[in-house]
């Protein structure tokens, strides 16, 4: 990984069906970035999911003729749809102020309209054409790396943390969160495993164990 890098967490569905090289619904940014847009400097926040690019024809293609019924006509299969957020503080009347949380429709409509695919290439253009100094150059999909460091580098304990293939209902899960510690030195990711439980009359999730990953050096620990 470089300084360079843009670090996205997968917040949606793992799908090995999906024809880009992001197999996951949804993505998100781990730290805001700083652009300018439109003369206006944001602290913008971006989410990334995938959908069709679509429009309704209404005439018929040969004629021209209204038709009866729209019919859909598919401009991307696999595209990227963008959902932004920034934060401005807006003064009340007793002086002080509240933080509130808008989107910018208009760069999202923007970069829509040009019908970019659901991949690291489009991101990456989309994060860089307004970004403020140096362009991202890589893009690091933060639970898929860790998945592959355990894989390739960890023994058996960090394996069972990792837990694929187990039955969820019968011997539960793990998840990945932000460790302790996430500069420019060391990003760690925290694995944690979950089994279920009795609590009350019936039964919980809950961690029994961990490790940590490290990005940058490829590191497991605790």
């Amino acid at each position: 990984m470089t300084k360079n890098t843009l670090y996205l967490r997968e917040m949606g569905m793992d799908d090995k069906t999906i024809e880009t090289n992001i197999k996951n619904h949804r993505v998100r940014v781990i730290d805001n970035i700083d652009i300018e847009y439109k003369g206006q400097r944001y602290n913008m926040f971006f989410e990334f999911t995938i959908g069709e690019h679509f429009y309704m024809r209404r005439t018929n293609k040969r004629t021209g003729a209204p038709l009866k019924k729209p019919v859909k006509e598919i401009i991307l299969k696999n595209g990227l749809f963008i959902d932004t957020e920034y934060r401005r503080y807006n003064k009340r009347s007793d002086g002080n102020f509240d933080p509130c949380c808008y989107r910018q429709g208009a760069l999202e409509k923007e970069f829509y309209l040009e019908h970019f695919d659901y991949s690291k290439e489009s991101v990456l253009e989309v994060v860089n054409r307004y970004k403020i100094g140096e362009p991202f150059t890589d893009i690091c999909l933060i639970e898929t790396t860790a998945k592959e460091i355990i894989k390739t580098k960890g023994g058996y304990r960090e394996k069972d943390i990792l837990g694929e293939g187990k039955d969820f209902n019968t011997e539960g899960d793990s998840y990945f969160m932000i460790g302790s510690t996430w500069n420019d030195d060391h990003k760690i990711i925290r694995c944690n495993k979950r089994t279920w439980e009795p609590k009350d009359n019936g039964r919980q999730l809950t961690v029994v164990d961990h490790c940590d990953i490290d990005l940058i050096t490829g590191q497991i620990t605790g």
